[in-house]
């Protein structure tokens, strides 16, 4: 491992065997061919500045004017409701996301909002089991 780039050298004969994309035969080694290029890798989009009356589909046909959409979806208030003014959508085409993100990253919309389109940020996963324990509240130990 070098560590310092942070990355791990793998033996790719080993790698390829480990995930099934390469067979030892008795005549030899065969593999399958992989091609993947920045056009076919997906890339989900951060959206905000939405108007309040923008529902999924609303942002699924925006962003399909730039690429073809996987999903789209607008984060909505559970307790209202209501939109939050954001959501997040998947690209299929990594190229035709970056364009989209040039094309509508501050575009007007309609009554003076500005949009702002980014790659989205992968956020650490929530820790749900806060303060749960099995005394549901009441303090069993006090005596």
């Amino acid at each position: 491992m070098d560590k310092s780039l942070g990355i791990e050298i793998f033996n790719l004969q080993e790698l390829f065997s480990r995930i099934g994309i390469i067979e030892q035969t008795s005549g030899g080694i065969s593999c399958a061919s992989i091609v993947i290029s920045p056009q076919t890798i997906t890339m989900k989009l951060f959206v905000a500045g939405l108007p309040n009356d923008f529902d999924d589909t609303d942002l699924k046909e925006m962003f399909e004017l730039y690429g073809e959409v996987i999903s789209a979806k607008i984060v909505m208030d559970r307790e209202t409701g209501k939109t939050k003014g954001f959501g997040f959508v998947d690209m299929k085409n990594k190229a035709e996301a970056l364009e989209t993100i040039e094309a509508l990253d501050g575009a007007g919309l309609p009554r003076g909002k500005k949009i702002v389109v980014k790659e989205a940020e992968e956020q650490p996963p929530r820790n749900n089991n806060f303060n749960r324990s099995n005394n549901r509240g009441f303090n069993n130990n006090r005596y």
